[in-house]
């Protein structure tokens, strides 16, 4: 048996139709068999089926999204007293805010919008992104509250702070949670689940009386910040037509997994539903911890124990009795209050939930083309970029498997792929550097969501702002922009250098770039272009040995990163080739 056939083995079993589609069949789907719901045509929205009547009323609208792959999330909570509507990504992909602006516009109905968020870089990015484009378009009141509940990871020194899992599920005064997802992998997994049910819930019941905008949000706020989640894995999850993105042994466990297969605090033997409750609830309290959960003896702390299809019922009824049993302990708080509720009224929801009391590699390519986007220098090089980038999707979905969710190279490959798909069909705007750039920057973010779409999208903008405004095509005008751009993600994402993100070789190369902005005889030759492929490729090498302070891999244990950051990688690729097309355009 040869490696391809052992890769095709390896991919998880799923009743689909084509992993590419999935996504937009399942919402069909969900808004056909679900009468209260219907799909906004074109868009991976669902919104309330009286959405027309809705927007007529005087009541606060509520909206979230995010990444497939974690149903029955957000779709299911869509409807009269929970979300007005929900914007779904691509699987374990935050949506693009060209999808998110277009569900704000759906719901906007001049009285005021709540937006809740799960705490990951693609989702902040992108809705934040979608409200200020909102911001400018409509005077409806509109404000966010991030969900960041994560109780797992002990340290709080980390630009990105807690994840967002499960805090959006519930509470009263104080909420300890627990989950279980399959993640589209049929297989037992007790783990964190971005579950809005807690602010859905409450912050949809207070938009249907009629309360004020800042009365929600103030509430929601109290919600996130007396939220506490914790999760534990006994297998895989995988993306559609993926190998399962880690392996643990037949009889380990996994306590703190994240929601896209992120490793978690620690790797024990299997232990039983007793043992490992206790494990969990202390995890939580930990009173070393940064993170835990934070519950006084005259608090009253409501419980969620989740499962969303991963554990039989019978485990499940155990499960349940060990938390309660474990939380009547007098050494853990004198009032717990243990909530518990089955709602099996959708199609595979099996939910405990708390009811609210409160080509070719092409990258030499020197022929001339009839299509002028390809016959242009810039053109060429972008072409150059985008074929040597699907040429390592595989080599950064690996990297991206021991700190993320594995699909890192698949991402870039999408927004790669349009980029080719545009250059061939002649629409780039070649000639204008400025409206170039601009495009680029929106295709990229159309196509490819989550965070890295989010991102090069800002960085990509900022450049061809600075060129719009310059009007030059001197080579400072392009180091300016470069710097620019470098220094809008870092405004966005709050990473600075040394925090193990894409940032490293991007700063470093700023640097580079301000010092020869005060060299009279700059020049770019193929010594500079030497210099900065190196600067920029050691920059993003140097990552493997950093402890990771922003993006998902922040929530990874230390243990865990021994390769580079694929972020800071594809950056070095994209680098190197474009430095490599301009020493041989120099040649020439």
């Amino acid at each position: 048996m040869d490696a391809d056939d052992e890769k095709k083995m390896s991919i998880t079993k799923k009743m689909i139709n084509d992993p590419d589609q999935c996504v937009d069949e399942n919402l069909l789907g969900f808004a056909a068999s679900h009468q209260f719901v219907k799909k906004i045509q074109g868009y991976r929205i669902l919104v309330r089926a009286d959405i027309e009547q809705f927007r007529k009323s005087k009541k606060v609208s509520l909206i979230s999204g995010g990444g497939s792959g974690h149903e029955p999330m957000f779709a299911g909570f869509v409807g009269e007293g929970c979300l007005t509507a929900a914007v779904a990504g691509p699987v374990f992909t935050s949506p693009p805010p060209s999808q998110i602006l277009q569900g704000l516009k759906m719901i906007d109905n001049g009285v005021g919008i709540l937006v809740l968020i799960i705490n990951y870089t693609g989702d902040r990015l992108n809705f934040g992104i979608a409200i200020q484009k909102f911001n400018q378009i409509s005077k409806t009141p509109i404000r966010s509250v991030i969900v960041a509940d994560d109780c797992a990871l002990k340290s709080k020194d980390r630009s990105a702070g807690r994840r967002g899992l499960a805090g959006t599920v519930l509470v009263l005064k104080k909420m300890i949670t627990f989950e279980q997802k399959t993640a589209l992998n049929p297989q037992k997994v007790l783990n964190f689940f971005p579950n809005l049910v807690a602010p859905l819930r409450i912050c949809g019941a207070m938009a249907n009386a009629g309360l004020s905008l800042d009365e929600i949000v103030n509430t929601a706020s109290k919600v996130v910040n007396n939220t506490g989640t914790i999760g534990l894995s006994m297998s895989s999850c995988s993306i559609p037509n993926r190998a399962p993105m880690f392996k643990l042994g037949a009889k380990e466990m996994e306590l703190g997994l994240g929601i896209h297969g992120e490793p978690g605090v620690k790797r024990t033997d299997m232990q039983t539903a007793h043992t490992t409750v206790k494990i969990m609830i202390d995890h939580m309290l930990d009173e070393k911890s940064n993170t835990r959960i934070k519950v006084g003896r005259d608090d009253q702390v409501a419980i969620v124990l989740n499962n969303l299809g991963g554990l039989s019922q019978i485990e499940m009824g155990i499960l349940s009795k060990e938390v309660i049993f474990y939380t009547n302990a007098p050494a853990t708080c004198a009032v717990w209050r243990p909530l518990l509720q089955c709602d099996n009224d959708q199609i595979d929801y099996h939910n405990y939930e708390i009811q609210p009391v409160d080509s070719s590699d092409g990258s030499q390519m020197k022929s001339k083309s009839n299509v002028p986007n390809l016959s242009s220098p810039f053109g060429r090089c972008l072409l150059n970029v985008c074929n040597k980038l699907c040429e390592k999707e595989s080599y950064l979905n690996e990297l991206d498997s021991f700190c993320g969710d594995g699909d890192c190279g698949t991402t870039i490959k999408l927004g790669s792929s349009a980029l080719k798909t545009a250059l061939h069909n002649d629409t780039l705007s070649v000639n204008d550097p400025a409206k170039f750039i601009d495009e680029i920057s929106i295709l990229w973010q159309n196509s490819t969501g989550g965070t890295a779409g989010a991102i090069y999208s800002l960085f990509l903008s900022a450049i061809a702002k600075i060129l719009a405004q310059k009007r030059s095509e001197e080579p400072k005008t392009w180091l300016t922009a470069f710097v620019e751009g470098t220094e809008m993600i870092m405004t966005y994402t709050m990473a600075k250098p040394g925090d193990r993100t894409m940032i490293d070789p991007l700063a470093a190369a700023a640097e580079f770039f301000k010092k020869e902005l005060y060299n009279d005889s700059f020049t770019v030759d193929e010594k500079f272009l030497d210099e900065l492929a190196k600067i920029v490729h050691e920059s993003a090498l140097s990552t493997k040995d950093m402890i990771a302070k922003a993006g998902r891999a922040s929530y990874v244990a230390k243990a865990n990163l021994t390769h580079p950051d694929p972020g800071a990688m594809a950056v070095d690729i994209w680098f190197n080739t474009i430095t490599n097309f301009l020493k041989e355009e120099l040649i020439e």
